[in-house]
């Protein structure tokens, strides 16, 4: 379930409700353009996963969303699992910034928790398109200087770094909603089902023809 709320002063990337059961996506991120407005990728970095929204706004309000996301977080779990929504990421978008009205963290944290409009699963940003592919899907969506791309197709890390690479704007990230890394007893081990060359390239195909 992919949600698109916005907001005045941003916009916020839901790929599940605010509060499921521990678990992370496999991510990936380009930045082009020496894009550097970035807070909570280092995780990323490490282990190309996410639990968080993605919460996206002007670049100087950037450092205030990412304390909501921490809000968020602790709401969840207080110690902050790294796979409860901690770290928040937060991408920091070439806008003006507007003046922020009081109680905006708990509009915000209200905003995430509150049940689903029909209006977000369909529409939002500056551009939303979804392709069927088969029985799967691939979702793009363009917030300001930012492309998202999400799939329900099993991806790993490399592979959604690929399909990050088909658009052109300043900041992409792709996410696979497929076979969320979740917590398992001890002496457990999860597998996880990829996509092989030529179902990558067809996905690849698609996500071309829905433009740079």
């Amino acid at each position: 379930m992919l949600r698109l709320i916005t907001l005045p002063f941003c916009r916020v990337v839901m790929l599940a409700p605010w509060n499921e059961p521990p678990r992370r996506r496999f991510v990936a991120y380009r930045c082009r353009n020496a894009f550097r407005r970035l807070l909570g990728h280092a995780v990323i970095d490490e282990f190309a996963t996410l639990s968080s929204p993605v919460l996206l706004g002007p670049a100087a309000l950037a450092g205030k969303l990412y304390d909501a996301g921490l809000s968020l977080a602790h709401r969840r779990d207080p110690e902050m699992a790294v796979d409860l929504g901690w770290p928040p990421l937060v991408v920091g978008l070439d806008e003006p910034a507007p003046a922020l009205p009081t109680r905006w963290q708990d509009l915000l944290l209200e905003a995430l928790a509150s049940p689903v409009l029909e209006s977000e699963l369909t529409a939002g940003g500056d551009r939303r398109e979804r392709r069927t592919l088969g029985l799967n899907w691939l979702e793009r969506v363009d917030v300001g200087d930012a492309t998202l791309w999400i799939t329900d197709v099993g991806l790993l890390p490399k592979q959604l770094g690929r399909l990050c690479e088909v658009s052109a704007r300043p900041f992409s990230l792709a996410v696979t909603l497929s076979q969320p890394v979740a917590r398992l007893p001890a002496g457990r081990s999860a597998t996880f089902t990829v996509a092989g060359e030529e179902r990558l390239q067809r996905l690849l195909a698609a996500a071309g023809e829905m433009g740079p």
